[in-house]
């Protein structure tokens, strides 16, 4: 028997499934067309909530086409299960791609990724932030090796419009998309931006470009929390000879500050054509992380000004280079002197004149620095900051003297924990691999502090490594480090 959706669409074979949804071929009857049709699973349906806001943002994403974006045709509602009724795209997926061949040629790279930046360009003019963008919501319908192939970006399923940001359909800080390509303000639970969109192409790049995405890791609390707070690893470093023009173009989509980035994607589209075709700004872009960006109605779409085409390298004289250091030498020299006749410091034998009193001096080569100030006053106990919990009982009594204080699930993850701390050794193990589960997309939904959670993970990973060959949970699902909850519509083998 044929299952059909609003006497319409033909339900066929499963294409795909993630946490929320799966995709199945379909049939449109009254188009005459193949069509992929992404299901929501039934109990996330069932939430008056979510079902508004999928089916929002499925008109969102229906409003917008582009060559390199699949189409949303139609969307609805069968009962309490959305749907949403898209182009259906014959082929692999980038991650595919980059799982068989491993680094692309530069110039391969550079056309998937342009072509990646113009669809979301023009979801940037109408509004739209994507906040998922990575190799496997990526449709590769072409032949290998053809660097003219049409590449389609898919899964707008959880794009948000930015003019229904304030209607208050999603918890604040929910964070929606995956681990390995989450921009810093989106792990920290704030609101996604172009800017978080460019993170995820410079990624994207970044993986095309070495093989492999920046930062990988045991779980995806670990890898999240990379992006927040680890230095990006250098890519010439993963793969030598890369054109510096385009190293410094993925270096300023990672930075972890978003006024830092790229404004959009039209701009670093613009950028990296630029480099591509040998006039890059290879010297301001790679010094992005250390000079001063202009506010964004001022920034330029290529990045600073600067003149640097091969011409005006030829002009320039490096003797002329070597005096401006010199100069600049001498002038921090002498701002020192001045500094240090107005303003001595305290020295072991006393204050020298002038100074003030109660400025330490800076501490000896491998001395221990002095403790950081406190507001105690004399004679009073300075307020000791908690000890990191180093065990699990210690983060049990961290968590009790206010959970709330870590998130909505606070609550829940030391209820959890008290649970791992009280059963026998035979059961811990297990108790402890579901509590990591459970902590893991808890920080992923955006409902618990990402380093309570990460500190957590830690000290229950030794506890639940004694059931690491029992097999699946008790709920028969396999343990995965990261969700890729939006499957990928039209892939198919």
């Amino acid at each position: 028997m044929t299952t059909l959706l609003k006497e319409r669409y033909e339900l066929g074979r499963t294409l795909g499934s993630g946490g929320m949804a799966r995709v199945v071929e379909g049939y449109d009857r009254v188009l005459d067309r193949r069509v992929a049709v992404k299901l929501v699973r039934e109990d996330l349906g069932a939430d008056p909530t979510l079902r508004q806001r999928f089916l929002r943002e499925a008109r969102a994403a229906a409003s917008f086409t582009h060559p390199n974006a699949v189409a949303v045709y139609d969307t609805g509602s069968e009962g309490r299960t959305p749907f949403i009724v898209m182009e259906l795209v014959e082929g692999g997926t980038l991650a595919d791609e980059i799982d068989r061949r491993g680094p692309l040629d530069p110039d391969e790279a550079v056309a998937i990724t342009d072509q990646l930046l113009a669809a979301l360009a023009a979801a940037h003019r109408q509004g739209l932030v994507h906040r998922d963008v990575k190799p496997a919501n990526v449709l590769l319908p072409a032949a290998d090796g053809d660097a003219d192939r049409q590449v389609k970006l898919t899964d707008f399923g959880i794009a948000k419009g930015l003019r229904d940001t304030a209607a208050g359909l999603t918890a604040s800080g929910q964070v929606l998309g995956t681990p390995k390509y989450l921009s810093p303000e989106q792990v920290a639970g704030q609101t996604a931006t172009p800017r978080s969109d460019v993170y995820g192409v410079g990624v994207v790049l970044y993986e095309l470009l070495a093989g492999e995405p920046p930062f990988s890791g045991e779980n995806a609390i670990a890898v999240a929390l990379a992006h927040r707070n680890d230095p990006v690893p250098p890519l010439d470093r993963r793969r030598r000879g890369l054109d510096p023009g385009l190293v410094g173009v993925v270096q300023r989509a990672l930075a972890k500050e978003p006024e830092r980035r790229y404004a959009d994607a039209a701009a670093m589209r613009e950028a990296l054509r630029a480099a591509a075709g040998g006039a890059g700004p290879t010297a301001p872009l790679a010094a992005a992380e250390t000079t001063a960006v202009l506010p964004d109605d001022r920034a330029s779409s290529a990045g600073p000004v600067a003149d640097t085409s091969a011409t005006a390298r030829r002009r320039r004289n490096p003797w002329v280079l070597a005096a401006m250091v010199g100069l600049l030498l001498l002038a921090l020299a002498g701002l020192a002197a001045s500094r240090a006749q107005r303003d001595p410091v305290v020295t072991d034998a006393g204050v020298g004149p002038g100074a003030s009193p109660g400025v330490a001096p800076p501490p000896a080569a491998g001395a221990p620095s002095p403790p950081p100030p406190t507001d105690a006053s004399p004679g009073e106990p300075s307020p000791e900051t908690p000890e990191r919990p180093r065990d699990l009982p210690g983060l049990i009594a961290l968590l009790s003297e206010n959970p709330e204080a870590y998130g909505d699930k606070g609550p829940d993850l030391l209820e959890r924990l008290e649970k791992v701390n009280e059963r026998s050794a035979d059961e811990q193990a297990r108790e402890a691999r579901k509590t990591i589960e459970e902590t893991e997309k808890w920080v992923q939904e955006g409902q618990l502090d990402p380093e309570i959670g990460a500190l957590a993970v830690e000290l229950l990973e030794p506890i639940a490594a004694d059931a690491s060959d029992e097999g699946p949970g008790e709920d028969g699902e396999e343990e995965d480090g990261e969700d890729d909850s939006e499957p990928s519509p039209g892939a198919s083998s």
